[in-house]
């Protein structure tokens, strides 16, 4: 990793997404056989990261609770159409990937009950 000179590797060295590495995590069940989903809880942060690892497009419903979540892209291979709260989905690109944060608006942890 240290000759990588990724935007990803820097990323995670300058510990812009520290839920990767001193959060808990979990492997996210997705009703696409082709997608890997997980998620990283950190404080008051949740990073769900969502990979395609297929060749073609694939769409994935996201099982995710954002009601009353503040939510921010950290890191996609594009650009991609903001996720509905109400029923996320998203079409991921050929090898495409998408990392979204959610934060509670004040600053509580976000519980197991919220889990994907």
């Amino acid at each position: 990793m240290r000759g990588d000179s990724s935007p990803l590797v820097h990323a995670l060295r300058r510990r812009q997404v520290p839920e990767v590495g001193s959060g808990s995590w979990s492997v996210i069940d997705t009703d696409a056989p082709r997608v890997l989903a997980h998620r990283c809880d950190w404080q008051d942060c949740a990073l769900v990261a969502v990979h395609n690892l297929y060749a073609d497009d694939v769409t994935v419903a996201l099982a995710l609770s954002m009601d009353g979540c503040l939510h921010e892209v950290v890191r996609s291979d594009g650009d991609y159409p903001d996720l509905e709260e109400a029923a996320p989905s998203l079409t991921l690109r050929p090898y495409g990937y998408y990392w979204l944060r959610l934060r509670h608006p004040y600053g509580s942890d976000i519980t197991a009950g919220e889990r994907v």
